[in-house]
């Protein structure tokens, strides 16, 4: 394996963690000061995800791995992980 190629790989993984990363921010800075800026990181790196699935695709390579990934971001944005019995978050925490 070429040393380029290592940091390509290197450099894949580390993008698909922090869209994880990110996606979960959006669900930890709900209700708080940060949460457009958890909103705007999050949808960078859903392009961002985006884009390596569709490049990942093109050439054949790993698509599916990137797929995920963005099936998990949405979900992690989008599902209330919260207990049922739980009231919602409404207004600003401080």
């Amino acid at each position: 394996m070429a040393l380029g190629s290592a940091w390509f790989i290197v450099g894949w993984v580390t993008l698909h963690v922090v869209a994880l990363v990110w996606a979960w921010g959006t669900r930890v800075a709900a209700g708080s000061c940060v949460e457009n800026l958890a909103h705007f990181g999050f949808y960078v790196v859903l392009a961002a995800i985006g884009a390596a699935t569709w490049i990942g695709q093109q050439v054949n390579v790993g698509w599916f791995w990137s797929a995920m990934t963005l099936m998990g971001m949405v979900i992690t944005a989008v599902v209330d992980f919260r207990s049922v019995g739980e009231p919602a978050q409404v207004g600003i925490r401080y």
